[in-house]
Protein backbone atom coordinates (compact mmCIF):
# COMPACT_ATOMS: atom_id res chain seq x y z
CA UNK A 1 0.00 0.00 0.00
CA UNK A 2 2.79 2.45 0.88
CA UNK A 3 4.65 1.57 -2.33
CA UNK A 4 1.54 2.36 -4.37
CA UNK A 5 1.04 5.67 -2.55
CA UNK A 6 4.65 6.66 -3.30
CA UNK A 7 4.31 5.67 -6.95
CA UNK A 8 1.07 7.65 -7.19
CA UNK A 9 2.95 10.61 -5.68
CA UNK A 10 5.48 10.45 -8.53
CA UNK A 11 8.32 8.30 -7.19
CA UNK A 12 9.89 5.66 -9.45
CA UNK A 13 9.49 2.12 -8.18
CA UNK A 14 13.16 1.30 -8.77
CA UNK A 15 14.23 4.03 -6.37
CA UNK A 16 11.88 3.09 -3.54
CA UNK A 17 11.40 -0.69 -3.79
CA UNK A 18 13.88 -1.58 -1.01
CA UNK A 19 13.06 1.29 1.35
CA UNK A 20 11.61 0.64 4.81
CA UNK A 21 8.05 1.63 5.75
CA UNK A 22 9.42 4.54 7.75
CA UNK A 23 11.42 5.82 4.76
CA UNK A 24 8.36 5.49 2.52
CA UNK A 25 6.27 7.41 5.03
CA UNK A 26 8.81 10.23 5.14
CA UNK A 27 8.96 10.33 1.32
CA UNK A 28 5.19 10.72 1.19
CA UNK A 29 5.25 13.49 3.75
CA UNK A 30 8.01 15.40 1.92
CA UNK A 31 6.43 14.95 -1.51
CA UNK A 32 3.03 16.22 -0.45
CA UNK A 33 1.51 12.78 -0.70
CA UNK A 34 -0.66 13.63 2.26
CA UNK A 35 -0.82 11.98 5.63
CA UNK A 36 -0.10 8.28 5.78
CA UNK A 37 -2.16 5.83 7.80
CA UNK A 38 0.40 6.11 10.62
CA UNK A 39 0.88 9.89 10.67
CA UNK A 40 -1.68 10.62 13.38
CA UNK A 41 -0.56 7.94 15.80
CA UNK A 42 3.14 8.68 15.25
CA UNK A 43 2.49 12.32 16.07
CA UNK A 44 0.66 11.32 19.26
CA UNK A 45 3.41 8.89 20.22
CA UNK A 46 5.96 11.67 19.81
CA UNK A 47 3.81 13.93 22.04
CA UNK A 48 3.43 11.18 24.68
CA UNK A 49 -0.34 11.53 24.36
CA UNK A 50 -1.31 8.19 25.88
CA UNK A 51 -5.09 8.70 25.72
CA UNK A 52 -5.01 9.61 22.03
CA UNK A 53 -2.74 6.66 21.23
CA UNK A 54 -5.13 4.29 23.00
CA UNK A 55 -8.11 5.76 21.16
CA UNK A 56 -6.47 5.42 17.74
CA UNK A 57 -5.45 1.83 18.44
CA UNK A 58 -8.94 0.85 19.58
CA UNK A 59 -10.51 2.49 16.53
CA UNK A 60 -8.18 0.59 14.18
CA UNK A 61 -8.80 -2.66 16.07
CA UNK A 62 -12.57 -2.31 15.76
CA UNK A 63 -12.30 -1.35 12.10
CA UNK A 64 -9.91 -4.10 11.00
CA UNK A 65 -10.61 -6.98 13.37
CA UNK A 66 -7.98 -8.84 15.43
CA UNK A 67 -5.94 -10.56 12.70
CA UNK A 68 -5.76 -7.68 10.21
CA UNK A 69 -5.10 -5.21 13.03
CA UNK A 70 -2.17 -7.28 14.26
CA UNK A 71 -0.57 -8.03 10.89
CA UNK A 72 -1.48 -5.05 8.73
CA UNK A 73 -1.39 -2.27 11.32
CA UNK A 74 0.55 -3.15 14.47
CA UNK A 75 3.44 -5.02 12.84
CA UNK A 76 4.37 -2.26 10.33
CA UNK A 77 3.73 0.46 12.92
CA UNK A 78 6.14 -1.11 15.38
CA UNK A 79 8.72 -1.51 12.60
CA UNK A 80 8.54 2.24 11.97
CA UNK A 81 8.74 2.95 15.70
CA UNK A 82 11.80 0.71 16.00
CA UNK A 83 13.51 2.36 13.03
CA UNK A 84 12.91 5.84 14.47
CA UNK A 85 14.12 4.80 17.91
CA UNK A 86 17.33 3.33 16.46
CA UNK A 87 18.02 6.58 14.58
CA UNK A 88 17.40 8.63 17.70
CA UNK A 89 14.30 10.29 16.22
CA UNK A 90 12.03 8.82 18.89
CA UNK A 91 12.59 8.89 22.64
CA UNK A 92 12.77 5.82 24.83
CA UNK A 93 9.65 7.07 26.62
CA UNK A 94 7.71 7.27 23.35
CA UNK A 95 8.80 3.77 22.35
CA UNK A 96 7.77 2.39 25.73
CA UNK A 97 4.41 4.17 25.55
CA UNK A 98 3.36 2.59 22.25
CA UNK A 99 4.78 -0.81 23.18
CA UNK A 100 2.79 -0.84 26.42
CA UNK A 101 -0.39 0.34 24.67
CA UNK A 102 -0.13 -2.31 21.96
CA UNK A 103 0.73 -5.04 24.45
CA UNK A 104 -2.29 -4.13 26.60
CA UNK A 105 -4.74 -4.13 23.69
CA UNK A 106 -3.47 -7.35 22.13
CA UNK A 107 -3.44 -9.03 25.54
CA UNK A 108 -7.06 -8.01 26.12
CA UNK A 109 -8.03 -9.31 22.68
CA UNK A 110 -6.35 -12.62 23.49
CA UNK A 111 -8.30 -12.95 26.74
CA UNK A 112 -11.62 -12.07 25.09
CA UNK A 113 -11.09 -14.77 22.48
CA UNK A 114 -10.75 -17.60 24.98
CA UNK A 115 -13.27 -20.38 25.41
CA UNK A 116 -13.62 -21.50 21.80
CA UNK A 117 -13.47 -25.17 20.90
CA UNK A 118 -10.11 -26.08 19.36
CA UNK A 119 -8.45 -29.20 18.03
CA UNK A 120 -4.94 -27.85 18.70
CA UNK A 121 -3.44 -26.42 21.90
CA UNK A 122 -0.27 -24.31 21.78
CA UNK A 123 2.02 -22.60 24.28
CA UNK A 124 3.46 -19.22 23.20
CA UNK A 125 6.43 -17.44 24.79
CA UNK A 126 9.91 -16.05 24.11
CA UNK A 127 13.14 -17.82 25.07
CA UNK A 128 14.85 -17.07 28.33
CA UNK A 129 16.88 -13.88 27.83
CA UNK A 130 14.64 -12.33 25.15
CA UNK A 131 12.42 -9.60 26.57
CA UNK A 132 10.85 -8.59 23.24
CA UNK A 133 7.47 -10.29 23.17
CA UNK A 134 5.26 -8.24 20.82
CA UNK A 135 5.92 -10.43 17.78
CA UNK A 136 5.09 -13.54 19.80
CA UNK A 137 1.95 -11.90 21.18
CA UNK A 138 0.82 -11.05 17.64
CA UNK A 139 1.51 -14.63 16.58
CA UNK A 140 -0.57 -15.92 19.50
CA UNK A 141 -3.50 -13.71 18.50
CA UNK A 142 -3.29 -14.91 14.89
CA UNK A 143 -3.24 -18.52 16.05
CA UNK A 144 -6.25 -17.98 18.28
CA UNK A 145 -8.17 -16.36 15.42
CA UNK A 146 -7.30 -19.42 13.32
CA UNK A 147 -8.89 -21.75 15.88
CA UNK A 148 -5.95 -22.72 18.10
CA UNK A 149 -6.34 -22.85 21.89
CA UNK A 150 -3.68 -20.44 23.11
CA UNK A 151 -1.77 -20.36 26.39
CA UNK A 152 0.38 -17.26 26.38
CA UNK A 153 3.23 -16.98 28.89
CA UNK A 154 4.95 -13.78 27.74
CA UNK A 155 8.69 -13.23 27.74
CA UNK A 156 11.61 -15.28 29.02
CA UNK A 157 10.13 -18.64 29.99
CA UNK A 158 12.90 -21.09 31.01
CA UNK A 159 13.26 -24.43 29.24
CA UNK A 160 12.17 -26.52 32.23
CA UNK A 161 9.09 -24.36 32.81
CA UNK A 162 8.04 -24.72 29.17
CA UNK A 163 8.33 -28.49 29.50
CA UNK A 164 6.21 -28.44 32.66
CA UNK A 165 3.40 -26.31 31.24
CA UNK A 166 3.32 -28.33 28.02
CA UNK A 167 2.78 -31.53 29.97
CA UNK A 168 0.29 -30.01 32.39
CA UNK A 169 -1.80 -28.44 29.61
CA UNK A 170 -1.46 -31.34 27.18
CA UNK A 171 -0.24 -28.90 24.53
CA UNK A 172 0.36 -30.05 20.96
CA UNK A 173 2.81 -27.29 20.05
CA UNK A 174 5.20 -24.70 21.44
CA UNK A 175 5.61 -21.44 19.51
CA UNK A 176 8.67 -19.29 20.25
CA UNK A 177 9.60 -15.86 18.94
CA UNK A 178 13.03 -14.29 19.22
CA UNK A 179 14.19 -10.98 17.79
CA UNK A 180 16.95 -10.25 20.28
CA UNK A 181 18.82 -13.51 20.91
CA UNK A 182 20.85 -15.36 18.29
CA UNK A 183 24.05 -17.33 17.85
CA UNK A 184 25.30 -20.25 19.97
CA UNK A 185 23.27 -19.33 23.06
CA UNK A 186 19.99 -19.57 21.15
CA UNK A 187 21.12 -22.72 19.32
CA UNK A 188 21.90 -24.42 22.63
CA UNK A 189 18.71 -23.16 24.28
CA UNK A 190 16.35 -24.41 21.57
CA UNK A 191 18.29 -27.67 21.34
CA UNK A 192 17.82 -28.24 25.08
CA UNK A 193 14.10 -27.50 24.75
CA UNK A 194 13.60 -29.87 21.83
CA UNK A 195 15.42 -32.62 23.74
CA UNK A 196 13.07 -32.53 26.74
CA UNK A 197 9.78 -31.96 24.91
CA UNK A 198 7.69 -35.03 24.08
CA UNK A 199 8.34 -36.15 20.50
CA UNK A 200 4.67 -35.60 19.67
CA UNK A 201 4.86 -31.89 20.53
CA UNK A 202 5.58 -29.63 17.55
CA UNK A 203 8.09 -26.80 17.89
CA UNK A 204 7.37 -23.62 15.93
CA UNK A 205 9.81 -20.71 15.87
CA UNK A 206 9.95 -17.30 14.24
CA UNK A 207 11.69 -13.94 14.33
CA UNK A 208 15.09 -12.65 13.27
CA UNK A 209 16.93 -14.56 15.99
CA UNK A 210 15.73 -17.96 14.83
CA UNK A 211 16.03 -17.09 11.15
CA UNK A 212 19.72 -16.32 11.74
CA UNK A 213 20.34 -19.86 13.07
CA UNK A 214 18.01 -21.69 10.68
CA UNK A 215 20.76 -24.08 9.54
CA UNK A 216 21.37 -25.14 13.15
CA UNK A 217 17.80 -25.64 14.32
CA UNK A 218 17.04 -29.11 15.69
CA UNK A 219 15.09 -31.61 13.62
CA UNK A 220 11.29 -31.33 13.66
CA UNK A 221 11.43 -27.57 14.20
CA UNK A 222 9.24 -25.49 11.91
CA UNK A 223 10.62 -22.05 11.10
CA UNK A 224 8.18 -19.32 10.07
CA UNK A 225 9.73 -16.47 8.12
CA UNK A 226 6.83 -14.07 8.61
CA UNK A 227 3.51 -13.65 10.36
CA UNK A 228 1.84 -14.25 7.00
CA UNK A 229 3.58 -17.64 6.78
CA UNK A 230 2.24 -18.57 10.20
CA UNK A 231 -1.27 -17.42 9.34
CA UNK A 232 -1.28 -19.35 6.06
CA UNK A 233 0.01 -22.49 7.76
CA UNK A 234 -2.61 -22.33 10.49
CA UNK A 235 -5.38 -21.80 7.98
CA UNK A 236 -4.23 -24.84 6.01
CA UNK A 237 -3.38 -22.86 2.89
CA UNK A 238 -0.89 -23.89 0.22
CA UNK A 239 1.87 -21.48 1.31
CA UNK A 240 3.27 -23.71 4.05
CA UNK A 241 6.60 -22.41 5.41
CA UNK A 242 9.76 -24.46 5.24
CA UNK A 243 10.74 -26.75 8.09
CA UNK A 244 14.30 -27.02 9.36
CA UNK A 245 15.84 -30.39 8.54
Amino acid sequence: MLLKQCIDAGHRIGSIFEKSDDELNRLLERSGGGKTRFSDILDRIQMLDNDAVDQILVERFLLLGPSAFAVEYVAPLMKIVGDRWERGDLSVGSEHLISAAVRSLLGSALKLGRGREAALTAVFCTPEGDIHELGTLIAALLAQESGVEIHYFGAQLPVMEISKVVRKLGANAVCLGSTWLSGPDLVNWVGDLRAILPRSVELWVGGAGFAAIRAELPAKTRLFYSLEDLEAFLQGQVAVPRAAQ
